[in-house]
């Protein structure tokens, strides 16, 4: 089959980005490396938050020594600064309901202390909000050296003085790992027993399944420290093995969290640009820019106020745009049979969903061009939907000989090999591989303008997957829709050729080959047995017509030709009900 979520193995880490992963930076004394209910009737809920950060990290190590100051972070103490204004200036909150924890005030004692009180103060109709900046580990963590319990991830604490000697592994678990299955869990599930709505948000690598545990480990990961011993001693953690992994559903009815990578990712520390042009984790800049009314969030579920479900979809269309080298994560899935959990995704942000009015939402491409590329410019600058620009692009196109090579803006090979290795493409392909790109992108754009009161959810099934497949794994892609829709499937590839999934044709396996879905019926759309080349990023768009589409439906070409994105287009400017675009992006690691 055609490649289906190819994604370059990582190319070396642009200077500009610091990482958020600890065993990638927190075998601290090696160096960093990669890394780092609604309320009724409109009356407010009592909230209460707790904002830790931790950006300082060299008081782990021993006097004089310098170079552990490259464990420290520039981001977080500006996140929590950042976000307590935010939720006192355009939220509402009180100075007194805001609990904040910055560096060595962030020790472990003094957090598990403030999230007890928080569990105390729990109950039904209160609200909680718990939110972490700073460095996070787990078991897909390149450094690996650290049995966390039952897979489960950890949260890195500041550091309450120089470590020991010896047993360094035992005073990291015991001193700075705040491990979620059995510190944070048991706190978690206190809150959620009381009926309190509990929101946590973690900008911190590794951090899809920091608070429960995860899914079977895979044995690659999609980035590589290089030059990192493996030199954990032994840590017995016997002990905190309280039961068997739990890989299945949600383990909580009021709980969500946002994370800003999923279990086997990085997340990056950003200099800049940001939104107020101080650093900044990657995910907590996103969602600054959507609470602020700088980033536009479709009213999914036409309620008009932003809900958390949307906060998390237009944060990840951000940062999906950027190019960032992650994928955020929400849990519960929004494809959730638990009505108890849904219902927390749809509550009101902070209790007040979006003080401000919506942008108009990205309807260009950004690309940059490297200084010889006069031809090819000029082609490009006739090409409607694309954006030539030096700032924040989301494509980087270099030369190389009479060849092209297509990077995202974070400098990742848009096609790869299987190993790894960039490969180019001449002129033509790439100037229809942007035309395509930029005519979806105006396409989702005008979609979502028409989609108010229909939400629409898709995505992979499988939880270890989250934005990263080994090449050959396999995948599928679900959908759920509020109401009765048509649904086309096609997908762009790393080096622009392209595929409709849906409508299947009859006799296929891969897809469904029923274009039409039922409302809030979690549907697997395709299963594919592995991805294969072309290696390199994938491109899949989901739109979804409510009811019935004949146009849709009739669809027949299995390539993405004028003809078939003529179709498209009608629907999205013609069909009597709503339309709703969705845009994801998938990345293949070639195994090794």
């Amino acid at each position: 089959m055609t490649s289906l979520m190819p994604a370059p193995w990582l190319l070396p880490r642009a200077r500009a980005f610091v990482g958020r992963g600890l065993l990638a930076a927190v075998l601290l004394g090696l160096a960093l490396a990669g890394c780092g209910a609604a309320s009724a009737q409109g009356a407010r809920p009592e909230r209460r938050a707790l904002l830790i950060g931790v950006s300082k990290y060299d008081g782990f190590c021993a006097p004089g020594d310098d170079s552990c100051k490259g464990n420290n972070l520039d981001g977080p103490v500006y996140d929590v600064a950042a976000l307590q204004e935010v939720l006192q200036s355009r939220f509402g909150y009180a100075s007194a309901d805001i609990t904040v924890l910055l560096d060595s005030a962030a020790r472990k004692p003094a957090v598990l202390a403030a999230l007890h009180e928080l569990a105390s103060w729990a109950g039904p109709g209160r609200e909680v909000f718990i939110y972490f900046s700073g460095h996070g580990t787990g078991p897909l963590d390149p450094g690996g050296a650290v049995p966390l319990p039952d897979q489960s991830g950890a949260l890195v604490l500041a550091p309450p003085g120089p470590r020991p000697g010896k047993d360094v592994g035992s005073f990291l678990l015991k001193e700075m790992f705040l491990v979620g299955r059995t510190e944070v869990r048991p706190v978690l599930e206190e809150m959620d027993r009381k009926g309190a709505s509990v929101i946590a948000v973690l900008d911190a690598c590794f951090s899809q399944n920091t608070f429960r545990a995860a899914a079977p480990k895979q044995k690659e990961r999609r980035f590589h420290s290089k030059g990192l011993a493996a030199a954990f001693p032994p840590i017995d953690t016997s002990r905190l093995r309280t039961g068997a992994t739990t890989t299945g559903q949600w383990p909580y009815h009021h709980v969500t969290w946002i994370s800003a990578a999923s279990a086997n990712e990085t997340a990056i520390d950003l200099p800049g640009p940001t939104l107020d042009g101080k650093p900044h984790g990657a995910l907590t800049d996103a969602l600054l820019r959507v609470l602020t009314g700088k980033e536009p969030y479709q009213d999914a579920n036409g309620h008009g106020a932003l809900s958390y479900a949307e906060l998390f979809a237009a944060a990840e269309s951000y940062m999906r745009r950027q190019q960032y080298p992650q994928t955020p994560q929400v849990s519960p899935s929004p494809m959730t049979d638990d009505p108890q959990a849904a219902a927390v995704l749809e509550l009101p942000v902070f209790g007040r969903g979006l003080p401000a009015g919506r942008a108009a939402a990205a309807d260009t491409v950004k690309v940059s061009l490297s200084a010889t590329a006069g031809e090819l410019r000029r082609a490009l600058s006739g090409v409607k939907g694309i954006e030539l620009t030096e700032a924040s692009a989301e494509y980087r196109i270099e030369a190389s000989a009479a060849q092209w090579k297509i990077l995202t803006g974070q400098g990742e090979s848009v096609l790869t090999t299987e190993s790894g290795t960039p490969q180019l493409q001449d002129a033509d392909r790439l100037l229809e591989s942007m035309r395509m790109r930029a005519a979806l992108r105006r396409l989702t754009a005008a979609a979502n303008a028409r989609s108010a009161g229909l939400e629409v959810t898709a995505g992979s099934a499988e939880q270890s997957v989250g934005g990263t497949v080994l090449a050959g794994q396999p995948v599928s892609m679900v959908l759920r829709a509020s109401r009765d829709v048509t649904v086309a499937l096609v997908q762009i590839m790393g080096d622009g050729s392209t595929r409709v999934w849906l409508p299947a044709i009859p006799g296929e396996q891969t897809c469904s080959t029923n274009a039409h879905i039922a409302a809030n019926a979690r549907t697997v759309l395709c299963t594919w047995g592995g991805s294969a080349a072309p290696y390199g990023l994938d491109l899949l768009y989901v739109l979804a017509a409510e009811g019935s589409s004949q146009p849709l439906a009739g669809i027949t070409d299995r390539e993405l030709t004028p003809a078939v994105l003529r179709v498209l287009e009608n629907v999205v400017a013609h069909h009597p009900g709503r339309v709703a675009m969705l845009e994801r992006q998938l990345f293949t690691v070639g195994r090794q």
